[in-house]
């Protein structure tokens, strides 16, 4: 009692030597301070509990991370949109490459596109030279050394009989140059499936590299509708096209 007195007394000595408009706000404070604990002492201790948590559920924040591949080589980037974001049972992800995504058109290419004429990567070498080694991996079955390179028998077999593809199955390497380079690639159920692999910078930047180096990007949109390569020029088709034209205006 003796040291709650003198410790009044301390703080009413301190005030007074506190200019008047302070006092004043200290005071105000102290006030809304004592209404709020005889607030919150009116409430239970759980329904407290919910009121903190109905004002933290109430607040508009959320966390994510981003993936996005950059280029050095073209000066872009393509940020990925988390659909194309897959991740397997290892905790492994994976990126799928669909030819239509602008993203990955534009990231490839040094030229300006304009996602109204809807470029897309259908007649890339490098792109369909990746899906079809994964499907001859997939569906083509090996041969039986019993026969000494001989065709076996064919028979036929009940649909039902066949054990569909395991698209989560091990990992595909397929061999992109001479000098031992692979893209790993993510097994697929149907042939017609969209290109999934690694997504891991080193495998990422392997198979951007084997696209750029026989570059297709085609136009299926409205605007400038021409096949760009990589030399930059006018496609063979469409200047045989602007040929003729000119020809029958002569």
């Amino acid at each position: 009692m003796i040291v709650l007195l003198v410790v009044s007394l301390l703080c009413f000595h301190a005030m007074m030597c506190l200019p008047w408009n302070v006092v004043s706000l200290l005071a105000v404070c102290f006030k809304q301070f004592a209404n709020a604990i005889s607030i919150a002492s009116s409430y239970p201790s759980r329904s407290l509990f919910k009121f903190v948590l109905s004002f933290a559920s109430a607040m508009d924040i959320k966390l994510g991370v981003k993936h996005f591949v950059s280029s050095d080589l073209t000066g872009k980037s393509w940020n990925i949109p988390i659909t194309c974001i897959q991740q397997d049972a290892d905790s492994k992800l994976w990126l799928k490459v669909s030819p239509s995504n602008f993203g990955l058109c534009n990231l490839l290419t040094t030229e300006r596109l304009d996602p109204k004429t809807r470029p897309t990567l259908k007649m890339s070498e490098g792109l369909n030279y990746l899906l079809g080694e994964r499907n001859v991996k997939v569906f083509e079955k090996p041969k039986d050394p019993l026969f000494d390179g001989e065709e076996p028998p064919k028979k036929k077999l009940k649909k039902q009989n066949q054990p569909p593809p395991d698209a989560d199955g091990p990992p595909l390497y397929i061999d992109v140059g001479d000098e031992g380079a692979q893209v790993i690639v993510k097994p697929c159920k149907k042939s017609t499936d969209d290109l999934v692999i690694l997504y891991e910078e080193q495998n990422v930047n392997v198979f951007t590299s084997f696209l750029q180096q026989s570059l297709n990007i085609t136009f299926e949109g409205s605007g400038t509708k021409r096949a760009y390569n990589r030399s930059g020029k006018y496609s063979k088709k469409d200047t045989d096209a602007k040929g003729e034209s000119s020809e029958q205006d002569d």
